[in-house]
Formats: C-alpha cells, structure tokens, sequence
C-alpha cells in the first residue's frame, strides 16, 4: 500500500465495516484528514 501512496497525487479510503464512510485522505503521499475512530485493519496499512 505505501508504494500505491506515492503515485497517486490523492487517495480517499472509505470503511464500510458498519456504514459506508470516509476515514482517511491522503493527499501527496501525506494523510491530511482522519476520522477519529480507525478500524484496526487501516492502523496495519498506513502509519498515523
């Protein structure tokens, strides 16, 4: 996943564990909004 972040100029990742939502916004390779609570699965992938 952290090579994907570098060639994309914005990645949004959504949960839709309980409802479909916006969690993390990744912006040039650098999270620029997170939603409050993470899911434990986003925390392995990306580093916050």
């Amino acid at each position: 996943m952290q090579e994907l972040i570098y060639l994309y100029g914005e990645i949004n990742i959504y949960d839709n564990t309980n409802i479909f939502k916006l969690i993390v916004c990744i912006r040039n390779g650098r999270v620029i909004w997170s939603d409050e609570k993470l899911p434990d699965w986003i925390k392995k992938i990306i580093e916050l």
